[in-house]
């Protein structure tokens, strides 16, 4: 084989042999992949692929990672490896994010929301988006990418009305200051 700049890795847990007898697989590369057992270090031992990985991630609409952000990644041990990865950049795709991941991001995903449930996280996340659309629920619902329906369900789900969207406002306006 070449030396190539190109990483090529293959998973599988079928058997090769069979595989390729029944014409799966073409001989030629089965014969190339055969016998060459390749060792991937886990994620936290090659911290360089984090940004590779996070833009290749299926649902990445463009998202860039700040620095602060990206360091943030490499810091973190990764005991779920490639799986817990991606179940944090799935996490991050969910909040309203337009250009950049920050390190709060990251932080609110890596600690679980600091402290949140899930329900409360996505109830939130709702409800800023409500707030940033003047609680306009056909832009809030673009914003979000799902249905008016679905938006309303969510609405009844966690009991948001205008009083709680005007509490929130407050919220945020606080954390701004």
């Amino acid at each position: 084989m070449r030396d190539s700049s190109h990483r090529i890795v293959h998973q599988n847990a079928l058997n090769v042999i069979i595989v390729t007898d029944r014409g799966r697989l073409d001989p030629d590369l089965a014969d190339a992949l055969a016998g060459h057992h390749v060792d991937i270090p886990a994620l936290r031992d090659r911290a360089d692929d984090l940004d590779t990985l996070f833009h290749s991630m299926p649902g990445n609409r463009g998202l860039r990672l700040h620095l602060a952000a990206f360091a943030r990644l490499r810091a973190h041990d990764w005991p779920g490896n490639l799986t817990e990865f991606r179940n944090v950049v799935s996490e991050l795709l969910r909040f309203d994010i337009r250009d950049i991941v920050t390190e709060r991001h990251v932080e609110q995903v890596l600690a679980g929301k600091g402290g949140m449930t899930q329900t409360q996280s996505h109830r939130d996340l709702l409800l800023e988006a409500l707030y940033r659309n003047a609680y306009h629920r056909g832009r809030t619902a673009a914003q979000l990418g799902i249905s008016r329906r679905t938006l309303y369900s969510r609405i009844r789900l966690y009991g948001l009305d205008r009083a709680e969207a005007g509490r929130k406002r407050r919220f945020l306006l606080c954390r701004l200051v």
